[in-house]
């Protein structure tokens, strides 16, 4: 087997194993989520079953201080699994887990989205999206002081996963290996 051969070969090897090995990479997925009230939009990136990062983005969230006013809630998703409260004296219990292969995906737990870190785990936004049963979600927000916000919704969530550019590398490699393949064996053929 001459070199160019050799070099082909391996290149193809090395890109099979790559594309077959399992990875324990993030899956990063984008969340929208509607009710009669309120609407969120996110992120969340899961690796092994576990949220591990995220953002949400809640409008229609009412007021209770002043009936009939809306404001936004927003957050980062906090890590590992607790108690997060609110200056209400809300507590929200979350896990982060995320059955990608159940419905729903997220169980009562849900996951925690929080801002304004106060002290040990109060915050002064704390949001928490969890699972109901098939195809329902809940949306919780607390917020204070001064606001006071305590509100659930419930509606249907929709995930989208967002494509790993990991992926679009292999398929421009793979491509580029077939070309430079091609093109060796085209100029020993002569």
């Amino acid at each position: 087997m001459n070199a160019s051969k050799l070099s082909a070969f391996s290149g193809a090897a090395l890109l099979v194993a790559l594309i077959a090995s399992p990875s324990a990479l993030s899956q990063s997925f984008t969340f929208d989520f509607t009710s009669a009230g309120m609407t969120a939009v996110g992120t969340f990136d899961v690796t092994d079953g576990v949220a591990m990062d995220g953002t949400i983005n809640v409008s229609g969230v009412p007021i209770e201080a002043t009936p009939g006013t809306f404001t936004t809630a927003a957050g980062t998703l906090i890590p590992g699994t607790g108690v997060i409260t609110d200056p209400n004296g809300d507590d929200l219990t979350f896990d982060n887990v995320v059955s990608l292969s159940q419905n729903p995906l997220l169980n009562g737990n849900g996951l925690a989205f929080a801002s304004g870190h106060i002290a040990n785990n109060e915050y002064q936004t704390a949001i928490n999206l969890f699972g109901n049963g098939p195809g329902s979600y809940g949306l919780f927000v607390g917020m204070g002081p001064g606001e006071y916000v305590y509100n659930q919704s419930n509606g249907p969530l929709i995930v989208t996963e967002i494509p790993e550019p990991s992926i679009y590398a292999a398929v421009i490699g793979a491509a580029a290996l077939a070309l430079a393949f091609t093109c060796g064996r085209r100029r020993t053929a002569y």
